[in-house]
């Protein structure tokens, strides 16, 4: 189950550092999938996932949702994209 939350997170999510220095994340996708995402992972985004076109995204923008979010997705062992899981790894260790 964890391993394939982190593989449709490292297709249709984003990690990133923001102007603070702060981890931020994204997922966009299929309204549906998006809410089956965030539902599952059980991590509250920044309000409800939102729709732009025919496709929604949810962002994960506070550094404490952010950092829970690459824990629970990049911490241990599996498969994963690695230049996502590096940057997983920068703030969690």
């Amino acid at each position: 189950h964890k391993a394939f939350l982190r593989g449709l997170f490292d297709g249709d999510g984003c990690l990133h550092v923001n102007k603070r220095g702060t981890l931020q994340a994204a997922f966009c996708g299929h309204p549906a999938t998006v809410t089956w995402f965030v539902e599952q992972l059980g991590i509250t985004p920044n309000g409800a996932p939102r729709l732009r076109g025919g496709t929604s995204y949810a962002q994960w923008t506070s550094p404490r949702t952010a950092l829970l979010l690459a824990s629970q997705l990049y911490a241990g062992t599996g498969p994963r994209l690695h230049r996502k899981s590096q940057l997983a790894d920068r703030f969690l260790a």
